[in-house]
């Protein structure tokens, strides 16, 4: 069973634009018993590895993002969509189903490319 809870990124303590805020609304109105989970610099540690750090400090919000979603993936099944997602009542088994696959590939993708990346950039 997919446990009931929605993780998003938000790093760089930016505030949300409009469409981010309306896309969550979808979720809290169409997944009302779904858990939603803001990942930020508050609850993810930036400094679980060079990468991460990287990331941060040279605002490539969406590389990191990328990376906290591979290992919101590894603990545990869960929904992940970026926050440009909206829910749809009729369509929400179907997003689930989309969602699972595209977060397989993005996975797949990202691996490739830490892999390519000098890892001597990224040492402690």
């Amino acid at each position: 069973m997919i446990p009931k809870k929605i993780h998003y990124c938000w790093f760089g303590r930016n505030p949300k634009p409009a469409l981010a805020e309306k896309c969550i609304a979808s979720w809290k109105k169409y997944c009302p018993d779904y858990e939603i989970i803001e990942w930020n610099e508050d609850n993810f540690d930036l400094d679980c590895n060079g990468y991460t750090r990287y990331c941060y400090d040279n605002k490539k919000w969406a590389f990191l993002s990328d990376f906290v979603r591979i290992e919101i993936i590894a603990v545990a099944f869960t929904l992940i969509p970026m926050w440009s997602c909206f829910a749809v009542q009729m369509n929400f088994f179907s997003m689930v189903h989309f969602m699972a696959l595209r977060m397989m590939l993005m996975s797949i993708l990202v691996r490739a490319l830490v892999l390519r990346l000098d890892i001597r950039l990224f040492l402690p």
